[in-house]
């Protein structure tokens, strides 16, 4: 991330394009979360893009991670906006954010065939 930061600092295209390329074809579950808040940051539209894709496909391992827990409540809710997931998820981590479930008060689990969060206590 910090030479894609000089690539657009400096304005040099060609070294922020092959940071972007770099940046998408190593696309993880254990970095989009980062990537895609410091490409909102770098106004980096293309690659947002390819965060949300990727996020949307691997909805149950992105918000299940470390990773999604530790990124800004503006970038999450920025995030939450822009995916298309289901109201139910959306809300969920909402209330996670704002303090309304916690990890110790309630499990969450996700479910692959609907694509949607159960509780269980």
């Amino acid at each position: 991330m910090p030479v894609l930061y000089a690539g657009k600092k400096y304005l040099l295209p060609a070294l922020t394009q092959l940071c972007a390329k770099f940046l998408e074809e190593n696309l993880h579950v254990d970095n989009v979360c980062i990537i895609y808040e410091q490409c909102l940051h770098f106004d980096e539209s293309a690659m947002l893009d390819k965060c949300r894709s990727f996020i949307e496909t691997q909805t149950k391992e992105v918000f299940a991670s470390d990773v999604f827990k530790d990124i800004s409540r503006m970038s999450a809710l920025q995030l939450l906006l822009e995916i298309n997931i289901s109201f139910f998820i959306c809300v969920t981590i909402c209330m996670y954010y704002l303090g309304l479930v916690t990890s110790h008060s309630t499990n969450v689990t996700f479910v692959y065939s609907m694509n949607d969060l159960q509780f269980s206590t």
